[in-house]
């Protein structure tokens, strides 16, 4: 599934917030968890992004622009691998990467705009 969300930051926020959620539900653990998720855990747990090594666990990743190239790639094959279920990521992923996702959410369809 991807789920696009607003900002940078929200990516981030929007996967603490449902991995909390499976901490309070963990029967519900396996629809996020992927059984195969250990075959790229050792190219996740290289990167220096504190935040992503802590959301794959749960089964998710994140994408954005301010993220490094390598770390953007590793998102797109872990969710290609099917390594990771839920992808947290803004509109920047959609402009030239494809993607094949089960669902597709859309968190929100408003925007700040100063002009």
């Amino acid at each position: 599934m991807l789920v696009f969300v607003h900002s940078r930051k929200d990516t981030y926020l929007t996967a603490k917030e449902l991995s909390k959620k499976i901490d309070e539900f963990p029967k519900y653990e396996k629809l996020f968890i992927s059984d195969n998720a250990k075959q790229m855990q050792n190219h996740v747990l290289r990167s220096k992004n504190e935040h992503l090594k802590e959301i794959y666990k749960y089964g998710m990743g994140m994408h954005h622009a301010g993220m490094l190239r390598t770390d953007r790639s590793l998102m797109e094959n872990c969710f290609k691998k099917g390594c990771i279920k839920v992808l947290f990521c803004t509109s920047t992923l959609a402009w030239g990467v494809n993607l094949p996702a089960y669902a597709v959410i859309i968190n929100g369809t408003e925007y700040y705009d100063p002009e």
